[in-house]
């Protein structure tokens, strides 16, 4: 069973959030751009390790609820059944490596963090008048 390597967490919750998110943009644009099983499946593992080490498996568990599980499944075995076992299979792995990316993210920034990279960027887009930049951070980041 592998512990977690406070170090590595510490490494991760000191980068900012922004590079953070651009980063978890970049990579699912990546993953959601590629078929190829064995990438697939590469990014899968590289995922689950990072979060092994970073989170260990108890706080990987409390991530992880129930639902998204389930739902991730019922994507898998919907696909499974329509499309054949190569397709569920980069479903499968897909959808494990862009919500294990994205669990790693959100355990390791902070909230206002987010907040405060979301609301930095839609400043630097948003010029126009009766558009507010913080509201559009936070109804944004209400959803982290």
């Amino acid at each position: 069973m592998a512990l977690p390597l406070p170090g590595l967490a510490a490494r991760l919750a000191a980068l900012e959030a922004g590079h953070k998110l651009l980063a978890l943009a970049v990579l699912a644009t990546l993953l959601l751009a590629t078929g190829w099983l064995p990438i697939l499946a590469a990014a899968a593992v590289a995922a689950l390790v990072l979060c092994l080490l970073a989170l260990g498996p108890s706080r990987l568990r409390a991530g992880l609820p129930l639902g998204l599980v389930l739902a991730v499944v019922g994507l898998v075995l919907f696909t499974l059944a329509v499309e054949g076992a190569y397709p569920a299979l980069v479903v499968l792995t897909r959808l494990s490596a862009l919500v294990l990316f994205a669990l790693l993210v959100t355990q390791t920034t902070r909230a206002s963090a987010v907040l405060f990279a979301i609301v930095s960027g839609l400043r630097a887009c948003v010029r126009r008048p009766g558009v507010a930049a913080e509201a559009g951070g936070l109804a944004l980041a209400g959803a982290w």
